[in-house]
């Protein structure tokens, strides 16, 4: 790889125990909501996932920004900053357990407290695992989320299998938050007895440098976050359908889980691009590897939309064409987040909230307008429209990258239309194995991700697991 790609590299190093953490969210929500959806199907997940959105949407208005914002006090202020960050947490929890009560309640699907708690445990669980990594402990960050995961799927399931329905979801993902509170815990007082130490007025400190940060960075948190539950929420308010809401949170979860390995890539570059040790044009390089090494399986997504949800439930399948439009936006979707990594990173706050901005209202606006006629294809084309519009902005600062992100949709569009024309002669498995080995051989030829890179990147991620963390 050339001088470039070898910094590009490095980041990711830096970055892996983060990235894989990142990874195993994904992968065992996917597994999760795979298994629980067919115990207790559609509509059962529909209902789960709208609490569980109703949650997340008043955690994130309460929390937005708090995670940087930990990171930054525990890294600067050590485990007095770790204490301060708590204390702010269990403030904004408790609000957003209100909240939390009263959107679920708009829902009349049920389990409103469970809701609440839910909110609370979320903010008050995410100040003590991102403080795990303001100090660095990047091992025990992925044991953590690791652990946490692997309790969310036996409660979830193992509730499932006895016939609880809906409250095994619930219970599964309110698993999470508890189990990383007590092991956070344990982790934070083994490196240190030094709590006790901590003055009232450094405390005072402590919170408001913490509630000063979070606000700093509040724009950009909330349109990452808010976007997504925001969807789901509105949608399920709107339709009070609730099959319909599982298919479109299933298929949401789906694409985010393709979305994430771009997302990944650029994320690793953000702790050394806030010292400005990076280069727009390495932001632009990691767009273009993590969207060229999920590009053969968007086309994938593209070409079997409706046989890939059957997978999860044969009721799903005809939410085909929700997939189909979703996995249109996942281009667009990582290229937004690659501009708010690089604006975060130069703490432009003021192009973060115009993209946050633009986002948000894009979705709400459209959610109004697509979904009463269109149902839950109106929320898919809404989730499209609304990251193509701040497309323009949120890549200004990017040099070269609109057309990076250009060449990759027209090449995932143009596959997808051939191997459609194709199908009536081929047969849909030999139109499919064909515009897969076509999107490695023209990404290669068009060097936007070559094979050897694949090779080095590999290489790469094998040899974390012997340095250990990378700070």
């Amino acid at each position: 790889m050339n001088s470039k790609n070898n910094k590009i590299s490095k980041a990711v190093t830096g970055g892996t125990w983060l990235l894989l953490s990142s990874t195993t969210n994904i992968l065992t929500g996917l597994i999760f909501w795979f298994f629980l959806t067919r115990v207790i199907g559609a509509g059962g997940i529909g209902r789960a996932s709208a609490i569980v959105s109703s949650a997340g949407i008043a955690a994130t208005i309460l929390s937005a920004g708090l995670s940087l914002a930990t990171i930054r006090v525990v890294a600067s202020r050590g485990l007095s900053g770790v204490l301060g960050s708590i204390v702010s947490s269990i403030i904004l929890g408790i609000i957003a357990s209100f909240l939390s009560f009263l959107l679920s309640l708009e829902l009349h699907f049920g389990f409103t407290y469970y809701a609440a708690l839910m909110a609370f445990l979320s903010v008050t669980s995410l100040v003590i695992s991102q403080s795990i990594i303001g100090l660095e402990r990047f091992r025990d960050y992925f044991k953590l989320v690791f652990a946490c995961n692997a309790v969310k799927l036996l409660t979830g399931l193992g509730l499932a299998g006895i016939g609880l329905g809906s409250l095994a979801a619930i219970l599964g993902y309110l698993s999470f938050p508890i189990t990383s509170l007590i092991i956070g815990l344990i982790i934070l007082l083994t490196l240190t007895n030094q709590i006790h130490r901590i003055h009232i007025n450094g405390l005072i400190d402590n919170i408001k440098e913490t509630l000063k940060l979070m606000l700093a960075n509040y724009p950009q948190g909330l349109s990452s976050q808010l976007l997504i539950s925001l969807g789901v929420y509105i949608f399920a308010l709107i339709t009070k359908k609730a099959i319909d809401t599982g298919i479109l949170y299933v298929s949401l979860m789906a694409v985010l889980a393709l979305a994430a390995v771009p997302g990944s890539v650029l994320t690793a570059l953000l702790p050394s691009g806030s010292r400005g040790e990076v280069s727009s044009m390495l932001y632009k390089e990691s767009l273009r590897i993590g969207l060229g090494l999920i590009t053969p399986l968007i086309i994938t997504f593209l070409m079997i939309p409706g046989k890939i949800l059957s997978l999860i439930n044969p009721s799903m399948s005809e939410g085909g064409k929700i997939l189909f439009i979703l996995t249109l936006s996942i281009v667009p979707f990582a290229s937004v987040q690659a501009g708010i990594i690089v604006l975060n990173a130069r703490r432009n706050l003021k192009m973060i909230t115009s993209v946050g901005i633009i986002r948000l209202l894009s979705l709400m606006i459209s959610l109004l307008i697509f979904v009463p006629t269109y149902g839950s294809i109106g929320a898919a084309i809404s989730f499209l429209i609304a990251n193509i519009l701040p497309l323009p902005l949120s890549l200004k600062p990017i040099p070269s990258a609109t057309l990076t992100t250009a060449e990759l949709w027209l090449i995932q569009v143009g596959l997808w239309s051939i191997g459609f024309a194709i199908e009536p002669f081929l047969g849909l498995g030999g139109s499919l194995g064909l515009t897969v080995m076509l999107s490695v051989v023209l990404l290669h030829i068009t060097n936007i991700l070559k094979i050897n890179e694949i090779a080095d990147i590999l290489k790469m991620v094998i040899s974390v697991f012997n340095k250990g963390d990378y700070s």
